[in-house]
């Protein structure tokens, strides 16, 4: 949108003080118009904090069906068939129920029913990890994935939300424990900026430019996005539900799947467990090494984009040494038809220093990265006289260290 003003001659000057005091007080409304817009785009009721990632094992959705001689007795004992039903579930070897008391750290109420001699519960039955890793062994110790960006997208009656408010799809995901699963989630509550910032709009952008800003915001190396399909057969009856996993800027699909809910009481349930598959399936992907960085290099943060991958394109030469250093990178271009454009070479000397190749080629510049010849105090050469020094001296490694610090 353009306006223009055009006054000239004589005549226009006795209006000139007005119109600048009209045009001031339209920009100023507009101004304090836009304020408030923005204030209602980011204020409102949104946001849900996400529950602390805890890093025991949790496991959901345990169902017992048990009788006693009373109600106590009988949660008593539900509460350990419950603890061998988690156990079983995660794959643990035969253990004693002695021991698996040991082992269970919690025990989550889901749901309940408590007669005089019967109790019937869904529950979930959390284990210490430091103690249950010794009997579970690597598979409950494999690497996590680098920091991914969870963005949960819902879609009902026609529209994708994702922070702009708060949604069941949203608190499914803020409500669930990451702590036993091998992605690193970044959960962003959804207030403040956050609605502003991740919108469905927003995450149907390609620019690498942009995705590398957000994520850099969150501290973040890609963006993980959950979408949840809800469909409501009639008000207060079934909801259908179509659950899609995503994966990085271009939002390649990873896999998708439909659950059911007898009506709205039922929801919560049913997108609790979604969240679980959509983990699992989020793990798979990790597991099978489709969770890869985006394998392209923006070459001075905001000019073309260059492919890279890192297995083909990052080499390390362990029997090649470069003439000057033995810690050195040698960066090569190359153009489309695979010819080199150019290459540039660079040495580690230590100290934190790093020197071209054509500083290390000139020996007239080598005094710039020659060794300091300052005489330390506790001068030391190897390992044992360190410890040597901290024998004659009285003093710890540490206290070695800040003399150096406070001779420099």
């Amino acid at each position: 949108m353009r306006a223009t003003l055009s006054l000239s001659g004589p005549a226009a000057a006795p209006s000139q003080a007005l119109k600048r005091w009209l045009g001031g007080a339209t920009l100023a409304l507009a101004l304090l118009g836009g304020g408030y817009a923005l204030m209602a785009q980011v204020a409102g009721e949104r946001g849900i904090a996400p529950t602390a990632a805890s890093a025991d094992i949790e496991v959901k959705g345990i169902s017992v069906d048990v009788t006693a001689d009373s109600a106590e007795e009988a949660r008593a004992k539900g509460w350990r068939e419950a603890q061998r039903k988690a156990w079983a579930k995660i794959n643990g070897p035969q253990l004693s129920d002695g021991q698996l008391d040991g082992l269970a750290s919690a025990i989550v109420i889901e749901r309940e029913r408590l007669g005089p001699k019967r109790y019937i519960a869904t529950l979930g039955v959390v284990f210490d990890r430091q103690r249950a890793s010794g009997y579970l062994g690597g598979a409950q110790q494999a690497a996590r994935s680098a920091p991914l960006l969870l963005i949960p997208v819902e879609v009902s009656g026609g529209a994708y939300t994702t922070f702009e408010q708060r949604n069941a799809w949203q608190r499914a995901w803020a409500e669930f424990n990451p702590g036993s699963s091998r992605i690193n989630y970044v959960r962003p509550s959804g207030a403040g900026g956050d609605s502003l910032l991740i919108n469905f709009g927003q995450t149907a952008r390609h620019s690498r430019v942009w995705w590398r800003s957000t994520l850099d915001q969150y501290g973040a190396s890609d963006a993980l996005m959950a979408f949840a399909r809800l469909d409501h057969q009639f008000p207060g009856g079934p909801v259908s539900g179509t659950f899609t996993a995503r994966y990085g800027p271009d939002s390649r699909p990873l896999d998708s799947f439909t659950l059911k809910a007898a009506g709205p009481d039922e929801l919560p349930a049913m997108l609790a467990k979604a969240v679980e598959r959509m983990d699992a399936i989020f793990t798979a992907a990790l597991a099978s090494g489709k969770l890869k960085p985006d394998p392209t290099l923006r070459l001075g943060g905001t000019g073309p984009a260059v492919a890279f991958d890192e297995k083909s394109d990052l080499i390390f030469h362990r029997r090649q040494t470069l003439p000057f250093h033995a810690n050195g990178m040698r960066f090569a271009a190359f153009g489309a038809d695979g010819g080199e454009l150019c290459a540039r070479i660079y040495y580690s000397v230590g100290g934190g220093f790093v020197v071209s190749d054509e500083v290390a080629a000139d020996g007239s510049r080598h005094k710039a990265v020659a060794p300091d010849a300052t005489v330390l105090p506790l001068p030391f050469r190897s390992g044992a006289e360190l410890l040597e020094l901290t024998r004659t001296q009285r003093c710890s490694i540490a206290e070695v260290m800040r003399r150096y610090e406070r001779h420099w």
